[in-house]
């Protein structure tokens, strides 16, 4: 396989017989031939290379070797002559006019580059003035971020001495504070001490007044206690006589005042009257009621019958006697409701 190193913009010599019209003899064929030549890329080139090597394989003629610079003008002339074409150079001129129709294509589309790169640099000119003016605008915020650090520098420098001020202040108030703290330590403490101290004198003055509050119960009793003893001596020696021992008084004598008074309280109650006439109802049953029973009775039961009851009215009734009522009272009912029905017919 032919190996051919080429170079489309160095070496237009090995391009496929080209009708440009040129004199290649002269001096400067070769740097005019190039010049000529279009701009095309590497991948077009080799597909071109392609085609040529596959041309020359399928000619019947003898390999033809790379040909020098110097050898180009009899190609050409041999081509342009009135010599009998080959087949060979039928296929050549074929390819020739592939390739003048692929060189008008290119010149096409480079014109289309050409129209894309000035609007690309139309496009650059415009990003260069972008870029000019957000220089000048970074210039101008470079300047005001300077200026305002230049400010917060000058500001955070009188802060940084209010904060020393500040901070000085702060210790000397800590240092007071501390101070205060531990005189008002001392003096909840002397607090706390005092308030146990009053508590302590509180216990004891609730003590002794529980002492005294006792003991003028205790004298209030005994001076209750000694006047009621001189008062019931008096009463014995000068009013009960001899039924003091009989009515038992002496056990009255022996109650304490409380006792006095809920034994009296009890009497009221049981009599249902007050106590301001108290002493009158108890002498209306002994003066009134007994004696009015006693002639009830007597009218009502003969001595014949057994059953006459005499009830003393100043005699104190034994249990016997309070059962001996009991049956008579029933007996007076009974003969009270006989009389009652006797009349009614």
């Amino acid at each position: 396989m032919e190996n051919y190193i080429y170079d489309k913009y160095k070496d237009p010599h090995d391009f496929p017989a080209l009708d440009l019209n040129l004199n290649l003899n002269s001096p400067n064929s070769t740097t005019s031939l190039s010049s000529q030549l279009p701009r095309i890329s590497d991948e077009h080139f080799k597909e071109i290379l392609e085609k040529k090597k596959r041309a020359r394989k399928t000619s019947k003629t003898e390999h033809v070797q790379r040909v020098d610079a110097d050898t180009l003008p009899v190609r050409v002339d041999r081509i342009t002559s009135s010599t009998p074409i080959t087949e060979s150079h039928n296929d050549a001129d074929l390819k020739l006019k592939e390739l003048q129709e692929r060189i008008e294509q290119l010149a096409i589309e480079n014109s289309d580059l050409a129209s894309e790169n000035k609007s690309l640099n139309d496009r650059l000119d415009q990003l260069e003035q972008d870029l000019q003016y957000n220089s000048h605008l970074l210039s101008k915020e470079r300047d005001l971020n300077k200026s305002l650090v230049s400010n917060y520098d000058s500001k955070l420098k009188s802060l940084n001495s209010q904060l020393e001020l500040d901070n000085s202040t702060i210790e000397i108030l800590r240092n007071d504070n501390s101070t205060l703290q531990s005189e008002l330590a001392d003096l909840k403490g002397l607090l706390s001490a005092r308030d146990i101290a009053i508590s302590n004198l509180n216990s004891e003055l609730s003590n002794e007044r529980n002492k005294s509050s006792n003991l003028n119960v205790q004298v209030a009793k005994l001076s209750t206690q000694i006047q009621g003893s001189e008062n019931v001596l008096k009463l014995s020696n000068d009013y009960f006589g001899s039924k003091y021992s009989l009515l038992e008084m002496d056990k009255i004598d022996s109650l304490s005042l409380f006792e006095s008074q809920n034994l009296l309280k009890n009497i009221v109650h049981v009599l249902n009257v007050n106590f301001t006439g108290l002493k009158s109802s108890i002498l209306f049953i002994r003066d009134e009621v007994f004696p009015f029973f006693n002639k009830i009775h007597n009218l009502l039961h003969s001595r014949k019958s057994g059953n006459l009851l005499v009830v003393n009215n100043s005699a104190n009734l034994t249990l016997s006697d309070r059962e001996n009522l009991k049956q008579c009272m029933h007996l007076l009912i009974e003969d009270v409701e006989s009389l009652k029905q006797s009349e009614n017919r």
